[in-house]
């Protein structure tokens, strides 16, 4: 099975600022896919969220791989 089809989008939740796994972190600076993780043939993918400490939110322009949705949460 894809990974893009067994792995959760950091896009669909938001996340702690404080407290982020490595992958996350890259794909929040945009180094790899905000879906899968893969960090080759990446495009525009929308926005994922973390929590300010101040209890706002900060969005973030993500990117996807070629084979996961750019747009929606499945």
């Amino acid at each position: 099975m894809p990974a893009c089809l067994t792995t959760r989008d950091i896009r669909g939740r938001v996340l702690n600022s404080a407290n982020l796994r490595p992958t996350y972190d890259a794909a929040l600076h945009g180094l790899a896919c905000a879906r899968c993780g893969s960090t080759t043939g990446l495009r525009p993918g929308g926005y994922a969220y973390t929590l300010c400490r101040e209890g706002g939110l900060l969005g973030w322009p993500v990117r996807v791989c070629g084979a996961c949705p750019a747009w929606g949460h499945q």
